[in-house]
């Protein structure tokens, strides 16, 4: 639907009086001047006077005129921009006078017009030109009286990012994790790396204290994601994830993470947070939301650029903060009974970019089906990194296979009123194409089915489901000592007891959690506020 068009202010301003410039400026409006060159550079100048681009010189070919004028549409849209002022309308030419009109018809923006002219016959002829192209502002005004000059504010780069760095990680389990790093680390180290594993350990139990049950596999995976996608690393991401995983247990359901995840891909492995600093950085290069949102997924997801390529355009929700990937890796990609896709979860920084590209796929007669990511991937892909300026990790050591979070799986345990997350059912696909795209994936099929088959789905030194389950009936009825509904066989305490999952001090009919298992789930000991490891 097109928005109502604002009204159009022609000021005819014979002495280039700088008084009224600076007044547009200090109103918050945006202001661009008229200078010669194509059609583009106008609507190159409005994206930079909306401050989403720079004027870093670029590497990749540049788009065609429609495309550029589309961009500002979008943009305006998306930053609720109400009101463009044109200093030196004088020199507006009938193509660019067409492209405003459009622009002003498409976002429903007021525009003010400053013409420097000195005869009225030259007020007349850009009056008529104005209202050959439906920008109809009345009878030329008289010169206005000078305004009171206000200082205009400059707008201010973001600061760089600056993250505090881990210490070495201890190679454990999770249900151990917290303690050992307590033995080994000192008080300000341990002090950092608490802070992670805590973030992930209460935002586990937020997440499953608000969402309905059962849990969907997707809903998991948008949880993983938007755990670790503000991940400045990889050993933040698995502090986090330790902390997620012994929320999960508190809560009765255990998460089981890929094994080796030092050398697996995905959201903040090798992925990058998208912070302030690091937007304004890339969009220096790249002004076009389509070509920008692709490099900014491939910052924030960590895949590999062949999966990206076959995101739909249906794939983003309406508030652009999840994306949905078809499994381009797994073997039944591209036939009828489409595989779950992929979940990811967009960065709020990066949102607005996303809604920009939506747009603009809307504005060029783009259905569901049709790639989000349009004339961005290819030989294309490294022209835009180069213009982005900003390492991107899955470009320089790209990762084939699926991501951590979507082999990622989650069991209910018996003794728990929680459901469960467990690997889901085949749903409906959207509409896509008869055909996947050529050259889509760098596998053969039989290459994707062995790397679906791999069995390090679930760290060994974790607990087991059984395990897991027998924990959560003790520390449901008491967070410290339990009496099990039947007694330990001596092979089951022993094996408990070795994973350093029960005490020392238990019996086959009163098992004792212990204490490093109490400190990871930050379960009190009786009678004291907060339980550390002995």
């Amino acid at each position: 639907m097109a928005a109502r068009a604002g009204p159009v202010t022609l000021i005819c301003d014979p002495d280039d009086d700088a008084t009224h410039t600076r007044s547009v400026l200090a109103a918050g409006c945006i202001a661009v001047d008229t200078v010669p060159g194509s059609c583009a550079r106008m609507a190159s100048d409005i994206l930079r006077a909306l401050d989403v681009t720079g004027h870093r010189a670029a590497v990749a070919p540049s788009l065609p005129t429609e495309s550029v004028w589309r961009a500002v549409t979008c943009w305006m849209n998306v930053l609720e921009i109400h009101q463009l002022a044109v200093l030196r309308a004088h020199l507006l030419t009938s193509s660019r006078m067409r492209h405003l009109a459009i622009l002003r018809e498409r976002t429903g923006i007021s525009l003010v017009l400053y013409a420097h002219v000195a005869t009225d016959p030259a007020a007349r002829r850009l009056h008529t030109l104005m209202k050959s192209h439906g920008l109809d502002a009345g009878p030329p005004p008289d010169r206005l009286a000078p305004q009171q000059a206000v200082p205009a504010p400059r707008p201010t780069s973001p600061h760089a990012d600056r993250f505090p760095k881990l210490p070495a990680l201890p190679a454990c389990s999770f249900t151990r994790f917290r303690a050992e790093a307590h033995r080994r680390l000192s008080a300000d180290d341990f002090a950092r790396l608490d802070a992670q594993y805590l973030a992930g350990l209460y935002a586990a139990r937020t997440h499953l204290a608000r969402s309905p049950q059962p849990m969907a596999q997707q809903d998991l995976e948008l949880f993983l994601a938007r755990l670790t996608a503000t991940s400045p690393s990889r050993p933040h991401t698995l502090v986090r994830l330790r902390g997620a995983q012994a929320g999960f247990l508190g809560c009765g359901l255990l998460l089981q993470a890929p094994a080796a995840l030092h050398h697996a891909s995905g959201p903040g492995l090798t992925g990058r947070p998208v912070t302030g600093y690091v937007l304004h950085q890339v969009s220096r290069g790249i002004a076009h939301p389509v070509q920008l949102a692709p490099i900014l997924a491939l910052l924030f997801t960590g895949t590999h650029p062949d999966a990206l390529r076959a995101a739909p355009l249906s794939g983003l929700d309406a508030r652009c903060t999840r994306l949905t990937v078809p499994d381009v890796w797994h073997p039944e990609h591209g036939s009828p009974d489409e595989p779950p896709a992929v979940c990811y979860a967009i960065p709020p920084y990066a949102r607005p970019v996303f809604a920009a590209a939506r747009s603009f796929r809307r504005l060029g007669g783009a259905a569901d089906h049709f790639p989000l990511f349009e004339l961005s991937f290819g030989h294309r892909l490294d022209a835009l990194a180069k213009d982005a300026a900003y390492p991107i990790p899955a470009l320089t050591h790209p990762h084939y296979g699926p991501d951590w979070h979507h082999r990622a799986r989650c069991h209910q345990l018996a003794a728990s009123p929680v459901a469960q997350s467990c690997p889901p059912r085949r749903r409906t696909a959207p509409p896509r194409p008869a055909e996947p795209p050529p050259g889509l994936c760098a596998l053969s099929p039989g290459e994707r089915a062995a790397l679906l088959t791999r069995t390090d789905i679930a760290d060994p030194d974790d607990p087991t489901p059984d395990q897991a389950a027998f924990l959560s009936a003790i520390w449901a009825g008491h967070p410290d000592v339990g009496r099990s509904c039947a007694p330990l066989s001596p092979q089951a305490l022993a094996g408990l007891t070795e994973r350093r999952l029960l005490d020392a001090r238990s019996t086959p009919r009163t098992p004792v959690l212990h204490p490093d298992l109490r400190f990871a789930l930050a379960l009190p000991k009786p009678g004291v506020r907060a339980g550390r490891p002995a």
